[in-house]
């Protein structure tokens, strides 16, 4: 099954959870909210206290909490708060009270970890253009276009062999796009093999594939690495003395400065496999020597 953006949140949830005794208290939904409602009905509402709590990716300050009717109620602000977008929310949806890693914040720790690995790593995209003899520049369909890694011209007949043609350049901030320039063509009529590389694209929903960033599916474990390293400010945050009781006496557990050792350690990890994954894609898709004149 591929990948998805989902799975990835999931599996770095998962990851960080390793390194924590808290456990997150939740419930789940009774009935639908609408992205204006500031009440909800769950099955537990003792699971859910005054503050902030988690539905989807959405952040809510809850104002009150009535056991006997299992009703939470939100203050006017408490929708999409601390920067989250109110959404609606099905039924059986699970709502977390006080999440110490919010998915909103690690899907955004994902996207800036997919966008963080570019140099090292590259989107890569094929398409094909046709030869004609009239014109020697061409528009790309990858507008994020920065490197060419292949261009090849079909060869007459059944064969169906692409010869490489190593005279052109490219033009990334070109108008209209990044073009392409071919100072050698095949046949006019034949078609021309392009691969290009360049920064691989964020990914907005659960649903949406790992591979529409570009990034081959080997990096699915570098973003995991890089968006947990980021995270790791979460842990050390409510361990500054002071904050409350509660805070004080898990900070026996784990002293202040266990995070930024463990930050480094994730980093160190993360390094590690963007260097093989960088090694191994740079061997079979290599920057190619060429001609722009």
């Amino acid at each position: 099954m591929s990948t998805t953006l989902g799975d990835v949140v999931d599996s770095t949830l998962l990851y960080l959870s390793g390194f924590t005794s808290q456990q997150d208290q939740s419930t789940y939904l009774l009935g639908g909210v609408a992205t204006t409602d500031l009440t909800a009905n769950v099955s537990d509402a003792s699971a859910i206290s005054r503050g902030v709590c988690e539905i989807g990716y959405e952040l809510l300050q809850v104002d009150n909490v009535d056991r006997a009717s299992q009703t939470i109620t939100m203050p006017p602000y408490g929708r999409g708060f601390r920067g989250t977008t109110a959404a609606t929310h099905a039924a059986g949806t699970r709502v977390v009270s006080s999440p110490q890693f919010p998915r909103f914040s690690v899907r955004q720790a994902v996207n800036d970890s997919i966008g963080a690995v570019y140099p090292d790593l590259y989107a890569i995209q094929d398409e094909y253009l046709t030869a004609d003899p009239t014109k020697t520049n061409f528009i790309l369909t990858n507008t994020n276009a920065r490197h060419v890694l292949r261009v090849a011209g079909e060869r007459i007949g059944p064969s169906g062999e692409f010869i490489p043609i190593r005279h052109y350049e490219l033009r990334p901030y070109g108008s209209g796009g990044a073009q392409l320039s071919l100072y050698q063509q095949p046949v006019p009529g034949q078609r021309i093999h392009v691969r290009t590389g360049g920064p691989p694209q964020t990914l907005a929903n659960d649903t949406d594939l790992f591979s529409t960033s570009g990034l081959p599916d080997s990096a699915v474990d570098v973003v995991r690495l890089g968006a947990a390293y980021r995270m790791v400010p979460y842990l050390e945050t409510p361990l500054v003395s002071g904050l409350s009781a509660t805070a004080d006496l898990a900070a026996n557990m784990r002293p202040i400065g266990a995070g930024e050792r463990l930050g480094k350690y994730l980093l160190g990890l993360y390094r590690t496999r963007l260097e093989e994954v960088r090694r191994q894609q740079q061997a079979e898709n290599p920057i190619r020597v060429h001609y722009e004149r």
